[in-house]
């Protein structure tokens, strides 16, 4: 596949930056779409292209992708070879991070990043389609015991602590780096409970990168930063992560009350 690689010098420093990949739309082998939303769709993609792994192509809404922060999204692409090879390697390792940026006819268009590994999928049991393979968001956890059993998933509360204290060494981490999640909500964070519980990032376009964003930040239903709070900080993050904390230990989804929450703000 041709692959070509852009290589840029930081203003005021004489050494060069590492390259940003790039590999054009049309000789990329789609397949399946995986998602869709209103940004665009992620699609499957042959070959593996990132890092030895599966791939998955954003592609990015013809609306939204005049309104690129390229800069911002070459940033993205380009911090896991500034960060040392252990942080390097733990970044591609726990989340879905743009690692190749996609041009159509020479405009930027979408990314290229690494497809969810197997463990964060599970087998979804309903009761008239049988079992269908979903996401394992942590937002199916945040519902009554009943439910989350009918849905096939088994947790203890020792499950919930370990997977918790693994999100918040995720957060840690990110923000030692100057990476805010931008928009953290439970169907942005994929979990597995075996060998150990830990998470696996996705939607990692949405975050904020020291200071700059790719698209204007967008946040999900219901977890939405405070009133007059600035969005993607880290600030409102703890935030966030002090509401999924409660939300974990109470079996509904519907326990998010002004009482709840209020405390946060």
């Amino acid at each position: 596949l041709p692959i070509c690689h852009l290589v840029s010098v930081q203003p005021g420093k004489n050494r060069m930056m590492p390259p940003v990949p790039r590999i054009e739309l049309g000789s990329l082998k789609t397949g399946a779409d995986l998602g869709h939303g209103g940004q665009g769709r992620v699609i499957a993609v042959g070959g593996p292209l990132v890092g030895g792994q599966p791939t998955a192509l954003k592609i990015y809404s013809q609306t939204l992708a005049h309104t690129l922060n390229v800069a911002a999204l070459e940033a993205i692409v380009r911090l896991p070879e500034q960060l040392t090879p252990h942080d390097g390697h733990w970044l591609r390792e726990n989340a879905a991070w743009p690692a190749m940026v996609v041009l159509d006819q020479d405009a930027v268009c979408g990314f290229l990043m690494r497809s969810v590994p197997p463990p964060y999928y599970f087998s979804y049991q309903t009761q008239t389609q049988g079992s269908q393979r979903k996401l394992a968001a942590i937002a199916f956890l945040l519902n009554s015991d009943d439910y989350i059993r009918q849905a096939g998933l088994s947790i203890t509360q020792q499950d919930r602590i370990g997977l918790l204290a693994n999100v918040a060494q995720s957060l840690s981490r990110l923000h030692s780096h100057g990476i805010v999640v931008g928009d953290f909500s439970p169907k942005n964070i994929l979990f597995r409970l075996r060998p150990s519980p830990s998470c696996f990032l996705i939607d990692c376009d949405a975050v904020r990168l020291r200071g700059a964003t790719v698209l204007n930040k967008v946040e999900t239903v219901a977890w939405e930063s405070p009133p007059g709070k600035p969005l993607a900080t880290v600030p409102t993050e703890a935030l966030k992560f002090g509401l999924l904390a409660i939300l974990l230990f109470v079996p509904d989804q519907s326990s998010r009350s002004e009482e709840h929450t209020s405390e946060l703000k």
